[in-house]
């Protein structure tokens, strides 16, 4: 009887173990498979996989696509077809889905991060200096105002640049090196003690 009390309270035990950890780690349960959390939008890894996957059939195998790149794409979609449509230059999803012929049935994050670079390509290059700029602020006023969370794993979302930068976790940081002298070169005879 006491071994099997031990066993329930172990297994009493786990979840509340689980909640210190996550409590301690500060992930809430909208990161948990999150490549992003915007505002209170959640991008999973998943749906950047499938956009990337998508993509990628699109631009073809020599295409240098990394998942950051559209994963800043997922980011940034609501606010640059916002400012998109407002400019009269609104990208659809027909417009997305004629982009991307290539793929048999594109995935929603495909499709949306299609938009995104879409409209983004579209406000740079549709439009003069002037309203370019006024639309640039807009987005970036959007932006600003958003909490914005990057996985490490995709790096780090830099709202000054605008851009989502590699991160290099600690322990892949190059360890310093001893002084810079040469090893004595071989000479073939024998070390003497």
């Amino acid at each position: 009887m006491t071994r099997n009390l031990a066993a329930r309270a172990a297994r009493a035990l786990v979840p509340v173990a689980a909640l210190v950890a996550l409590a301690v780690t500060g992930c809430s349960s909208s990161q948990w498979g999150a490549a992003a959390v915007v505002g209170d939008r959640r991008i999973t890894v998943n749906q950047v996989q499938q956009a990337t996957t998508d993509i990628q059939q699109v631009l073809g195998p020599d295409a240098q696509l990394t998942q950051s790149q559209v994963l800043y794409w997922l980011v940034l979609a609501p606010y640059v077809l916002d400012a998109a449509a407002r400019h009269g230059i609104g990208v659809s999803v027909d417009d997305a889905r004629r982009e991307m012929q290539a793929v048999k049935d594109p995935s929603a994050a495909g499709l949306l991060a299609v938009r995104s670079a879409m409209a983004m390509g579209k406000l740079q290059g549709d439009l003069e200096a002037p309203e370019a700029q006024k639309a640039y602020e807009e987005v970036r006023a959007e932006v600003d105002a958003t909490k914005i969370r990057v996985n490490p794993r995709f790096g780090v979302f830099d709202p000054k640049q605008f851009i989502i930068t590699p991160q290099q976790p600690d322990w892949l940081a190059p360890t310093p090196t001893a002084s810079a002298t040469p090893a004595p070169e071989p000479t073939g005879q024998p070390t003497q003690p």
